[in-house]
């Protein structure tokens, strides 16, 4: 907390203890909905999967099955997984209640209509409390859709051509061997895709083994109990190993991306000792802001502090006249985006960001480009210092 507006005589430690404590923000009004919905789709799912493992089981459908593993997560993903993420699990898990409350109706699908109508109610809720949410879904998933078309369509073809081959040795394999070959299907195609085409790859998988190798053959349905097992830990193992894998590529990413920030930091860092002026360092952490962060241009502008922009802040964040704007899920404001620069504890001047349309970068990214901004504050400093000394 900076204090050079403080009345004479008034200490640090006073100015802290008058000021007011934050007080907590209520909770979204969709937030009871969507808990209830997990309570709800927590006992209907207890429910079904009794109905499969009791003495005389439900017969086993894929629309059972799909009753007996997804509607739990997905509620709870929906009830605490952040933005965008909660809007998007939302989504699907309406539309996997009405699936599979249509497919087993007569059965135990009953029991999922009043967490469905609480989890409807819930999402209407939770896409009104930002009306942007949809637009922003939307655009996420057509990302992932047009930046990986090759993986999305392996998704959906591969399994299939896996399974076509090995339908002449269904006599002879096991169903075991056929699931393990289609889970090294499912994990090729996370590897060089995405979560999305790797959970998109296990369902397809489990769908033909189901389709192709169980009893009857050609048909959705499945009668051995063993078969069940089998597709339930194709699609259980698939997804979770799928997820794994396009975790480690991403991490790998992280790591390569992580490098050549530091490169970046270390090459300021060096022309800050050997520049004479630092317009030198200014115009080179300008050039870097501008591919950092993905922005049409930058410039700095010296001297006092005009308007209220919004302004990247030292943490990383963005905030629009007091409030934190949400880059990741919004990008960054259209209008020019002040970074201020200090040297010895003084304000030099700031460089103002115009973002490209869509730009959204990380917060990585972004506390990169805080730093390279100290380290141009820190060439005014050293400057300054150095002409007092002269």
């Amino acid at each position: 907390m900076t204090t050079q507006n403080a009345p004479a005589g008034t200490s640090a430690a006073a100015i802290t203890a008058t000021s007011p404590r934050p007080v907590p923000a209520p909770a979204p009004p969709s937030w009871a909905w969507r808990r209830g919905a997990l309570i709800l789709a927590g006992a209907a799912q207890l429910i079904t999967i009794s109905a499969l493992t009791s003495a005389d089981p439900l017969a086993v459908t894929w629309a059972s099955l799909l009753l007996a593993i997804a509607p739990a997560p997905l509620a709870a993903a929906t009830a605490f997984a952040p933005a965008p993420v909660n809007r998007l699990a939302a989504v699907i898990a309406v539309l996997v209640l009405v699936a599979g409350a249509a497919g087993g109706i007569v059965h135990t699908g009953l029991f999922f209509v009043p967490a469905l109508v609480v989890l409807a109610v819930g999402s209407v809720k939770l896409w009104r409390e930002q009306p942007g949410a949809r637009r922003e879904v939307v655009l996420a998933m057509t990302r992932y859709l047009t930046r990986d078309r090759i993986v999305i369509g392996a998704a959906l073809t591969a399994p299939l051509a896996v399974a076509a081959i090995l339908l002449p040795f269904r006599a002879s394999w096991s169903n075991t061997n056929v699931a393990l070959l289609l889970v090294v299907v499912v994990v090729g195609v996370a590897v060089t895709g995405n979560r999305v085409a790797g959970g998109l790859a296990a369902v397809v998988a489990a769908l033909w083994f189901d389709f192709f190798f169980t009893v009857p053959y050609y048909r959705f349905t499945i009668r051995s109990r063993a078969d069940v097992t089998t597709a339930v830990l194709l699609l259980f193992t698939g997804l979770v190993v799928s997820q794994l894998a396009a975790r480690a590529r991403r991490l790998r990413v992280v790591a390569v991306t992580d490098a050549g920030y530091l490169a970046q930091i270390h090459e300021t860092a060096s022309l800050a000792k050997s520049a004479t002026v630092p317009e030198v360092v200014v115009n080179h952490v300008r050039e870097q802001l501008t591919a950092l962060l993905d922005l049409d241009g930058a410039r700095f502008e010296y001297g006092a502090l005009l308007g209220h922009p919004p302004r990247l802040e030292p943490d990383g964040t963005v905030t629009v006249r007091h409030s934190r704007w949400d880059v990741q899920l919004s990008g960054l404001p259209a209008e020019e985006i002040e970074l201020r620069t200090f040297g010895n504890g003084q304000y030099y001047g700031r460089f103002m960001l115009q973002a490209r349309p869509g730009s959204r970068p990380s917060l990585q990214a972004r506390l990169v480009a805080v730093t390279l901004a100290g380290q141009a504050g820190q060439t005014f400093g050293v400057t300054r210092a150095a002409r007092s000394v002269s």
